[in-house]
């Protein structure tokens, strides 16, 4: 594991929600890749603290954490989950939802992974992939495909992804 890089400094440039949580991601990893993820708490919150970068390092001094705190890779973590990652207003999530539908051009794929994206932030629980099944079946643009979908007795998500995937190949394949 000797060649194995440290992730880069967390950004803050663009989308810092977004690049804290890919940041956590890549330490996340980083720290069992490195085989580090059975030492205790003070040296992973050791190891967060050197990869996260000076402009973070400061951000985090602003953040009244304790030094036992610093100490601990789960209370960093809280502390900066709050800082960078704003409140969800899951009535405004569901709204994007729920008037999700899939573009002229849009791909299936691209359409999926944007409802499933959105649904991450609704708070839908066990409900998720039933909801994102329901919304396949109303939003998706091809009437025919829409049809074939409400003619399933049983359908779930992963029945509806495979219909719509196929009706996708089958036009492809036909051009």
């Amino acid at each position: 594991m000797d060649s194995l890089k440290q992730p880069k400094p967390k950004s803050l440039e663009g989308n810092l929600a977004v690049n804290w949580k890919k940041f956590k991601k890549a330490i996340d990893i980083y720290i069992v890749a490195s085989g580090n993820d059975d030492l205790k708490d003070p040296i992973k919150a050791a190891i967060w603290l050197h990869c996260m970068g000076e402009e973070t390092l400061e951000i985090l001094d602003t953040l009244e954490l304790t030094e036992e705190g610093r100490k601990d890779p789960e209370e960093i973590v809280c502390k900066l989950d709050e800082y960078f990652v704003p409140k969800t207003n899951v009535s405004v999530e569901r709204h994007k939802f729920n008037s999700r539908v899939q573009m002229a051009n849009e791909n299936f794929d691209s359409f999926l992974g944007d409802l499933r994206k959105i649904a991450a932030n609704c708070e839908y629980g066990d409900l998720k992939d039933d909801l994102i099944k329901d919304r396949i079946v109303c939003a998706i643009n091809d009437k025919r495909v829409k049809d074939r979908l409400l003619r399933e007795t049983d359908l779930n998500l992963e029945k509806a992804i495979s219909i719509c995937k196929a009706a996708e190949q089958s036009v492809i394949s036909t051009k």
